[in-house]
């Protein structure tokens, strides 16, 4: 620490002024989140995700007994964290460490148990009293008490989803290192290939996406409708004539089902239950394709890994009883941290955050509050701290006049919107991190900062999936763009997440600005059987719509052809 307190500042661009507001922050080294927050935060939800990465995660931490604490800014609208070890004498970080990995190896053991019979019954718990809620008939005082109780059920879920987070994404880190360490031979992502194949929420909503595009062709009105009009069109176009208002109930059980997913998790974004458009946009992309059998290509992808590692058991004849019996114990975790990755992320980020947003905005305190004068818009309501809102809500039928802060806030947000948050700000730090095994694990996850290429046209980024393909660029920044996308083109975008799944059944390729081996875009692209190449850092600048580029996924290298 006292090397950094010496270290020179990093210098920041002349259009992005960093105000450090509290002692000792400039001597932190802050990472701007390209993986999940790589946009603008309204300070709703700033706080709501600073709550969860310092209490929550705190909390978590303890539990594992991590030493490790994660500070939170919003640096000119943007998202930056800093992780600090908590560091004290040596016998007492041995011992920490020791209690550390008996926790989360006992986690990493019964990781598919503890979800299944603890942690998802109690989320679905959550769920069902947020479905009860009479949101819409409440008083003040009950959209009040509905508020206040939200917060602590969403705070226990993320700290559920943290509790699995860890030894699961830790799981699977440790199996490939460990194969590797097995077999010095093995090709990129043979370990992989003994995770995948598994059904899970994520492949679930994309096989009935599919299934619901194929219902779609078998209609010659209903296909020309989603053929000949705007997404924003075709529901209301589909609710002329019966077979279309069939369909429609068709969309509306799959939005039941699966439609509470955003473009990324932030409450600010609509949910696809909220604004179809995305779900129809892939509905017109799938009915242009040819026939595929989706369930049976996981039921082979399940039997090919299962042979490979009936393959893998036989090498491994000769092994010691210790060194056999901790690949088993690795290879179950890792399967069950893999499938995990969209379960969790379908029950928690996504149907917990809907619910939230349900209470914030859409059906209760964003309209109260517009309709008080308190806020102009219901949509405002995202402009105010958490604190602010729930001092609004109780002060109810009084007023507390909060336009002129929103105002001045969405005027901040305006200003800084055109100006590109910097990677990092700060101090560096004194040297590289440790080499520990949980700290490579979520680097796996996050992505390292990639190593610019000397030649024109070449971008170096991470192996996500093997394989070398050859298409054409569509830039996609969020799902809104999604519309560009045709049947084997390359997905070029800064992330993706759980909802952009469906997208994979038709490209080519995934190229991404961030993330790593670990990340969505690479866990979905291995599923898929389709190349990645994840943060590259800046593909979505450099790479432009049309372009013909090549993805070799083995090595992390994308080269513009033309």
């Amino acid at each position: 620490m006292s090397d950094m307190k010496n270290a020179p500042l990093i210098p920041t661009p002349p259009g992005f002024p960093v105000e450090w507001d509290e002692p000792g922050d400039a001597r932190l080294f802050w990472v701007h989140d390209l993986t999940h927050y790589s946009d603008q935060l309204t300070p709703y939800d700033f706080f709501t995700v600073k709550d969860i990465f310092e209490t929550v995660a705190d909390k978590v931490n303890q539990a594992y007994h991590v030493p490790l604490k994660t500070f939170c800014r919003h640096f000119n609208t943007y998202f930056y964290s800093a992780s600090v070890p908590q560091l004290g004498p040596i016998e007492e970080m041995i011992a920490q460490n020791k209690l550390c990995w008996e926790k989360l190896n006992a986690a990493m053991g019964n990781l598919w148990n503890r979800w299944e019979n603890d942690w998802l019954p109690e989320v679905r718990q959550h769920l069902a009293y947020w479905e009860a809620c009479d949101l819409k008939g409440a008083s003040a005082t009950k959209l009040s008490e509905y508020l206040n109780e939200t917060d602590q059920r969403v705070r226990r879920t993320w700290e559920i989803h943290l509790l699995l987070s860890y030894p699961m994404v830790i799981a699977i880190s440790l199996f490939e290192e460990m194969y590797r360490d097995l077999f010095g031979n093995a090709k990129p992502f043979e370990a992989y290939q003994l995770l995948v194949g598994f059904e899970n929420k994520t492949v679930e909503s994309a096989k009935a996406l599919w299934k619901l595009s194929r219902q779609a062709l078998a209609s010659p009105k209903v296909c020309k409708v989603l053929t000949d009009y705007a997404p924003s069109e075709v529901i209301p176009k589909l609710s002329d004539f019966e077979e279309g208002r069939a369909f429609v109930k068709e969309i509306d059980s799959y939005l039941q089902m699966y439609g509470k997913r955003s473009n990324n998790e932030v409450l600010k974004n609509s949910f696809w239950a909220e604004a179809p458009s995305p779900v129809i946009k892939n509905l017109q992309n799938y009915i242009t394709q040819p026939e595929r059998d989706l369930t049976d290509e996981l039921k082979k992808q399940a039997e090919n890994r299962e042979l490979r590692v009936a393959e893998v058991r036989e090498q491994m004849q000769g092994y010691p009883k210790p060194v056999s019996s901790q690949f088993d114990f690795l290879l179950k975790a890792a399967q069950e941290g893999n499938r995990l990755r969209e379960e969790h992320t379908h029950w928690i980020d996504f149907s917990v955050s809907y619910h939230q947003r349900q209470v914030v905005l859409v059906l209760t305190c964003g309209i109260r509050l517009a309709e008080a004068g308190v806020i102009d818009s219901k949509d405002d309501v995202f402009y105010l701290k958490p604190d602010e809102v729930r001092e609004s809500m109780a002060a109810l039928p009084k007023i507390t006049d909060r336009r002129s802060v929103v105002k001045d806030r969405r005027e901040k947000e305006n200003r800084f919107s055109a100006q590109p948050a910097p990677p990092v700000l700060g101090t560096p730090p004194a040297g590289p991190p440790p080499d520990d095994p949980i700290l490579r694990a979520f680097f796996k996850v996050l992505g390292v900062p990639p190593t610019p290429s000397n030649i024109p046209g070449e971008l170096k980024g991470s192996p996500g999936s093997a394989g070398t393909v050859r298409g054409k660029a569509k830039v996609v920044r969020s799902l809104a763009d999604a519309g560009k996308l045709n049947s084997g083109d390359i997905l070029v975008a800064e992330y993706t997440v759980a909802s952009w799944t469906p997208l994979f059944a038709s490209i080519a390729a995934v190229v991404t600005d961030s993330g790593g081996v670990l990340s969505h875009s690479s866990v979905v692209a291995r599923e898929y059987g389709i190349p990645a190449v994840v943060g590259t850092g800046m593909a979505t600048v450099v790479i432009k719509d049309g372009q013909t580029i090549e993805v070799n996924g083995d090595t992390g290298i994308v080269r513009v052809i033309e």
